[in-house]
């Protein structure tokens, strides 16, 4: 046989094979996006390739609203092969995320699953969760929440001032980025006792990085792997390349290192998450010891990547709805009068509120809750997993679906709210709560994996509030978004083009330097 007669032959054998491979590759994922066909499910006609992945990148709220409108309540989409089932039908909702819970316990891996995520609360499943997340608890009891409260009211001093110096060049302010400075404070400080200078500093290494997690997430490899789930493996393999990677492991040797010196002695104790979690492992061991039975701890993997996500989730998720929370008030200046109002009236001399005082103001507590249901911090991705066949109020799920309950529209459904989409506080009133469904209001999601750190999210935004009110009144300005809109870049959302407010100061005030 000739050289060019081998080489048509070679030539053939690839073009069939790749015919072959593409041809079953094709049939295969076909076969996959018929599922919801087959369950007799509405939904969006999947592309071969992303799913719905490329529809929903446009403008993530608006296309769950067209896709709710267009196919009802209970509907399915396809994210690559991955089906997600959206929920908005609040008994379904209360059925699976709270009576169901054990069927639904686990959330949604990511494409990648990869550290600190794989070991992190948010992310592991069955019997694993449930030793971590008994532990992790612990540290955000309303106990230890009052305990926090010191470094909450610390960091929201810096921020009045910094609030103080500004007004004084010009009246007009971005709160969101001064917010995510405000959080990152609070929850390194909360989390690991980091004495970091992000609140004054605006160009602080950290803060510079962490908005950076956010504002620009790896979506190459998010991409790839969505399209060619074969090629995962890989993916992995080169993920510890990628500077997302490199920033998450700087970030785990820290905490490391900050657990090591703990252990060592070389640091004092602190009253921190990563010390409550050192503590429950050397109870466990201490008591393994005394009565030779195994108790059930974390191992080290989980405290590293624990205090890694702790710090990730806590800081834009505050720092959003803080923002939002300041627009609204902003808007609304009656609500100022009100809150301040009942303030004076509570504890009209009272300068720095005890944690039990804070939660005393009833004003102060719906329209924090009124502005957590206009703006959710997790508005589309309350997701569960589903682990066996199971039918729910007549609705079959088979296994490995996720579902979905975008708390950005149950939370403003005509039918279960009057007037959505006005800021109404007083929704919240305790004779009007205790009408409402339990599955209506979600802002932290719902069941067993509500977040960890709701408390700690509420006292800052009450602590911030109160006392950005007591020193400045908020106005809308030339520069304000009306209505603020929400972009959702990735799980949190986020205020789309900035939160601008106009502050004037109540009364004379001095700025002290804390830097």
């Amino acid at each position: 046989m000739s050289t060019v007669g081998l080489w048509e032959l070679i030539c053939t054998a690839l073009l069939t094979l790749l015919v072959t491979v593409t041809t079953t590759w094709v049939i295969w994922r076909r076969r996959q996006h018929s599922l919801f066909v087959q369950l007799g499910y509405a939904g969006p006609k999947p592309d071969l390739v992303w799913g719905s992945w490329k529809q929903l990148q446009k403008d993530r709220i608006p296309v769950m609203g067209e896709w709710i409108r267009k196919y009802g309540k209970i509907f399915g989409f396809f994210l690559a092969e991955k089906p997600y089932m959206v929920v908005t039908d609040v008994d379904v909702i209360k059925e699976i995320f709270i009576k169901d819970s054990r069927i639904f316990q686990d959330r949604p891996l990511y494409a990648l699953d990869v550290e600190p995520m794989t070991s992190s609360v948010f992310f592991v499943k069955g019997a694993e969760w449930r030793k971590v997340r008994s532990i992790m608890n612990q540290g955000f009891t309303a106990a230890k929440v009052k305990l926090y409260s010191r470094i909450v009211n610390q960091c929201a001093n810096v921020f009045v001032d910094i609030l103080g110096e500004f007004c004084s060049k010009s009246r007009v302010s971005e709160m969101y980025r001064l917010t995510q400075s405000l959080a990152l404070d609070i929850i390194t400080k909360a989390a690991l006792a980091w004495e970091i200078d992000c609140q004054r500093n605006s160009g602080d290494s950290f803060l510079t990085w962490m908005r950076k997690v956010f504002e620009h997430a790896d979506k190459t490899a998010l991409e790839s792997s969505f399209t060619f789930p074969a090629l995962r493996p890989l993916l992995l393999l080169f993920y510890p390349l990628s500077s997302f990677a490199r920033c998450m492991k700087k970030m785990m040797d820290d905490v490391d290192k900050v657990t090591e010196q703990r252990r060592s002695g070389e640091s004092p104790r602190r009253e921190d998450m990563i010390q409550m979690i050192l503590d429950a492992q050397e109870n466990a061991k201490n008591h393994s010891q005394a009565t030779g039975q195994k108790v059930k701890t974390l191992e080290d993997r989980h405290v590293s990547s624990n205090a890694v996500v702790l710090l990730i989730a806590g800081f834009d998720t505050t720092a959003s709805a803080l923002a939002f929370l300041l627009h609204l008030v902003a808007k609304h200046p009656e609500e100022q009068t009100k809150i301040l109002k009942e303030l004076e009236d509570r504890f009209p001399c009272v300068h720095e509120l005890s944690f039990e005082q804070l939660h005393e103001l009833e004003r102060l507590d719906m329209v924090v809750k009124e502005a957590l249901r206009l703006y959710p911090p997790v508005p589309l991705m309350v997701a569960r997993c589903c682990i066996k066949n199971t039918t729910v109020l007549g609705h079959f799920i088979p296994a490995g679906v996720n579902i979905i309950a975008p708390a950005w529209y149950v939370h403003r459904d005509p039918d279960l709210w009057e007037e959505p989409e006005k800021f109404m506080p007083d929704r919240f009133s305790e004779e009007k709560s205790k009408r409402r469904h339990s599955a209506a209001y979600f802002p932290f999601g719902l069941g067993q994996r509500t977040c960890l750190g709701k408390r700690v999210g509420l006292l800052t935004m009450k602590t911030a509030l109160i006392k950005t009110l007591r020193d400045y009144k908020l106005e809308l300005c030339e520069k304000s978004q009306d209505p603020l809109l929400m972009t959702v870049p990735s799980l949190v959302g986020n205020p789309k083009g900035g939160v601008y407010l106009k502050l004037t100061a109540r009364h004379s005030r001095t700025v002290v330097d804390e830097a």
